[in-house]
Formats: structure tokens, sequence, C-alpha cells
């Protein structure tokens, strides 16, 4: 766990530099410990797809979607698709997606933030979902508002959902997502689809607001 945090807090620094932070479109970028490529929403479309391969990751299709292509500004919501293939041995990939600019509604009270995900693996997947009240592109765990997440998930089919709710986050604020995908032979893959929501949801009402017992949604509670 120490070790995947310093590479995340590496990763995130060389992200840093190499994109500047003026812009406040979506973000992705991977990284396999090597090279690390980042693609901006140039078309300010809200989607940024990637298809390609780089050391052991011979298959790599990667979709980033937010704003305006789902959600909107005071409606935050994230979503990454992704499938890799570690074709020519075992490796691991980290990949992030990051947007800025959200804000709360005028009605809101309180802020809640929600993940689902679900996919299958032939390795282990961990992913983390953040928000950042200082609106940083690719925030870490350590700077979150709110924070939820998943995994290790191990060899066959996962899901899970979860939640982090506290005071209000009037904005703008960042949401980033960070997924870590490990292979430990050639000819692995995954897949999966990872989805985060902001909502003005009290944490006494989530439960029933999501139709989901309490033994299906893991809740953390803004301390």
């Amino acid at each position: 766990m120490k070790e995947r945090f310093t590479i995340l807090v590496i990763l995130a620094f060389a992200v840093g530099i190499l994109v500047p932070a003026a812009h406040a479109d979506m973000k992705l970028s991977l990284f396999d410990g090597t090279t690390l490529t980042t693609l901006g929403d140039t078309d300010d479309d809200g989607v940024i797809v990637f298809n390609g391969n780089f050391g052991v990751w011979t298959v790599n299709v990667t979709t980033g979607l937010s704003k305006p292509a789902i959600g909107g500004v005071m409606d935050p919501l994230v979503d990454l698709n992704t499938v890799n293939v570690s074709g020519t041995g075992a490796g691991q990939l980290t990949i992030m997606l990051t947007d800025t600019g959200f804000y709360a509604a005028p009605t809101w009270t309180s802020t809640t933030l929600l993940s689902k995900i679900g996919g299958t693996t032939q390795g282990t997947v961990s992913v983390d979902q953040i928000l950042d009240a200082e609106n940083a592109e690719f925030a870490q765990l350590v700077a979150a508002e709110l924070s939820v997440s998943h995994g290790p998930f191990t060899a066959g089919a996962f899901s899970d959902a979860g939640a982090d709710f506290g005071p209000l986050v009037s904005g703008p604020f960042s949401i980033t997502e960070i997924a870590v995908i490990t292979h430990t032979a050639a000819g692995q893959v995954t897949s999966f689809d990872f989805e985060s929501h902001v909502v003005p949801v009290p944490g006494a009402v989530l439960l029933g607001l999501l139709g989901l017992s309490a033994a299906g949604i893991r809740l953390r509670k803004y301390a």
C-alpha cells in the first residue's frame, strides 16, 4: 500500500509538470512505470479516447467522459471505461482521469460522492475516487475533501458501490479517478467501467435513494 501511494504521488507530480495548470478541461493519463501518456479534452466535448499500446500493454482502449458529454458543471459526473491486455508479460498500469471546475447547485446543502464500478480481471484492480475542494487536477487522497476506494479486486468478475458524504462543498472542485491494474503474466485481460457522481444527498437518506441495502453499499461519513 505504501509503495502504491508513493507511485501515485510521483505520477501526479509528473503529470502536473507536463500539463499546464491553466487549462481546466478534462485530462487522462496512463503510466506503466516507464512511459507516461497524457491527453487533454482538446475538443471540449467531454470525451477523451486513447487507443494504443506501450510497454507490455499491447492493447489499451480507454475512454474518459465528463461534462458536457455527461452531467454538467452543477451535475458532476465522471466516467472511466477501459480494456487492457498485457500481451508480452507482467506489468502494472496506472490510469488517472481528472476534471475541474465543478460547482454545487444553489439548492445544495450537503455534498455526497457516489461511486460505482463493475468489470472483470485476470489480475488485480484497485481504484480511488477523489473530490478535491482546492480544484486541483490529478488530486491525491491526502488532499481529498471526500474520497471512496475500491479493491483490490482479484481474478474474476467484480462490482462495488460506495459513498462518502459531508458538509457542502460549493466549488469550484475537481473529481479525479485513479485505477491501478496489475497483471502477473502475458495474455491477461482487464476491463471495467468506473463512475463518479456528486449529488446533494444527506447520508441518512442515501440508502433509500440508491435502492440498496446497508450490506450492499459502503459509507464513510465525514468526520
